[in-house]
């Protein structure tokens, strides 16, 4: 496997509880990052997510939280904090979930998080969108730099299994060491149309 400098990195994943984001943490703890799963309201994916991760010989933790909010937010990168010292990935697939998961906006954790990642030198910050969505210029991306890169995906609202095994890729290398400069940049994945 090619190195993409995840390993022993911890990546915080919202909306991991299906779809797009269960797909992003398992391929990011393929990768050897250690991956955090958020969750809201449904501990059994979570948990199910974690136990596959560990299964394959990965790290994963479940993590309870609302990261809508900055309390939230902070009380969830905390957590994590505990547990594994830092956070240096986040991938933020929460406005793709169904309502009793979603967490659209990426802010509070991106505000929450990319002062300790500067002041680390490294961090990646990886938002995902529906493909209509309006992005205009995202308040949150003022907080790259310093070794912080901040990116968007957008994706359709359901992709199709091929269409999330695209994104997740996209996002591996935009997540990761392999980006050694890219932010503010917003991708399409490439079969984002099937």
């Amino acid at each position: 496997m090619i190195d993409t400098g995840l390993n022993g990195r911890v990546a915080l994943v919202i909306g991991a509880t299906e779809g797009l984001g269960r797909v992003v943490a398992r391929l990011f703890a393929a990768h050897g990052a250690w991956v955090a799963v958020c969750f809201r309201a449904d501990y059994q994916r979570a948990k199910s997510l974690v136990d596959e991760i560990r299964s394959d010989g990965g790290r994963g933790l479940v993590v309870a939280g609302d990261a809508r909010t900055s309390e939230g937010a902070w009380a969830v990168a905390r957590y994590v904090e505990q547990e594994w010292a830092q956070i240096d990935v986040l991938l933020h697939a929460g406005g793709l979930v169904g309502p009793e998961e979603i967490a659209a906006d990426p802010a509070p954790l991106i505000s929450e998080l990319a002062s300790s990642m500067r002041g680390r030198g490294w961090g990646r910050a990886v938002i995902f969108k529906g493909a209509t969505s309006t992005v205009a210029s995202d308040p949150y991306l003022q907080l790259s730099g310093g070794g912080v890169l901040i990116n968007t995906l957008l994706v359709p609202e359901q992709p199709q299994a091929e269409c999330m095994h695209e994104a997740a890729r996209c996002a591996l290398f935009v997540g990761s060491a392999w980006n050694g400069g890219i932010t503010g940049a917003q991708f399409t994945p490439r079969n984002a149309e099937c």
